[in-house]
């Protein structure tokens, strides 16, 4: 389920979720989705020194909500050489296991994630950008 999403071309985020309303001591993965317009590519998180930006992303959770570390795919493959370059392309999905802690309070809990991304294209190296994305989880008394 897609709890918030915003584009900024060449990339989209997103805020996934299984279901929107949870409970106290609930488990659940979150994933950011980006998606990188075709014939773009993005630096991946962890990506060298001396290209473009790597992808770099900071949540910002409500309290009584607990992330896990976060897990980014392999860099993707380069169509023309066949071998690994450290950038993304197309739709890449970023895990992010949450707990609900045993005392959140009910109502909303919002959470944020900010992608700060750096893109290059056929026409080159892209400006450096960043796309903020605000969603809600809703915590369900226990």
């Amino acid at each position: 389920m897609i709890l918030a999403q915003i584009a900024r071309p060449p990339v989209t985020v997103a805020i996934e979720a299984p279901r929107r309303r949870v409970t106290p001591g609930d488990h659940l993965d979150l994933t950011l989705t980006l998606a990188v317009d075709p014939g773009y590519r993005i630096e991946s998180v962890d990506a060298p020194a001396g290209r473009a930006r790597a992808t770099s992303i900071q949540l910002g959770l409500a309290e009584g909500l607990t992330p896990g570390p976060m897990t980014a795919p392999e860099d993707s493959v380069d169509p023309l050489g066949g071998g690994r370059v450290p950038a993304y392309v197309g739709r890449i999905a970023i895990r992010v296991p949450l707990t609900v802690d045993a005392g959140c309070l009910p109502g909303p809990a919002p959470l944020a994630a900010r992608v700060h991304f750096q893109a290059t294209g056929e026409r080159g190296i892209l400006p450096p950008d960043q796309i903020e994305v605000h969603a809600e989880l809703d915590v369900a008394a226990g």
